[in-house]
């Protein structure tokens, strides 16, 4: 899937975040996303995940979900803002499904209705917590293994009806075409790590 790191602003300075290396510049030209959306379209891509840092605190990020629902097919979003996953404007409407960063204990509900997916790296995993997530209204889970790391996951996990949980083995997501926040593109993200 495309993914476009809107910028890698963010009110956390996670250290195992992956944008940490990437630079603050961001192209705010409508006219230059837009080509660059629509080279991506013409190559095939019909859908588009927005990420970050924290997308939501881009510049113009409201002119980002514009372009890329007008665009593509399918608009996702990773994020960690609770609004997103709380607030009806965002169910279904602006984004086909939401991953959604947890780093607190506290795990927030999905009031809205949106499909969401909780996303955890793999040192927070802990026994009970996809039975939670249900109950709490999310579709899935997805733990990530830690791109600086070396260990492996290996935690047996449950099955849940009606509940996905899938694990991002190291490194698989770094080989995707990546947008950067000055709208150069990348195919291989490893270098930012």
């Amino acid at each position: 899937m495309l993914k476009h790191i809107l910028t890698a602003k963010c009110n956390r300075k996670c250290g195992y975040c992956i944008s940490r290396n990437v630079h603050q510049v961001e192209q705010h030209g409508i006219d230059n996303v837009v080509k660059v959306y629509m080279a991506f379209l013409k190559a095939g891509h019909k859908e588009i995940m927005l990420t970050g840092g924290e997308p939501s605190m881009a510049n113009f990020f409201p002119m980002y979900i514009s372009l890329a629902r007008q665009i593509f097919d399918r608009v996702f979003i990773t994020t960690q803002n609770t609004e997103i996953i709380q607030h009806r404007w965002y169910a279904g409407k602006v984004f086909d499904a939401v991953t959604f960063s947890i780093h607190d204990a506290i795990v927030p509900e999905v009031t809205n209705g949106a499909t969401v997916y909780a996303s955890i790296l793999d040192a927070r995993y802990k026994a009970g917590l996809a039975e939670e997530l249900k109950a709490k209204g999310y579709s899935g889970l997805t733990i990530n293994e830690e791109h600086r790391g070396t260990e492996v996951f290996n935690e047996e996990l449950p099955t849940i009806d009606g509940f996905s949980i899938r694990i991002n083995r190291r490194g698989k997501c770094l080989d995707e075409p990546m947008i950067m926040p000055d709208l150069t593109t990348i195919e291989n993200f490893k270098e930012y790590l």
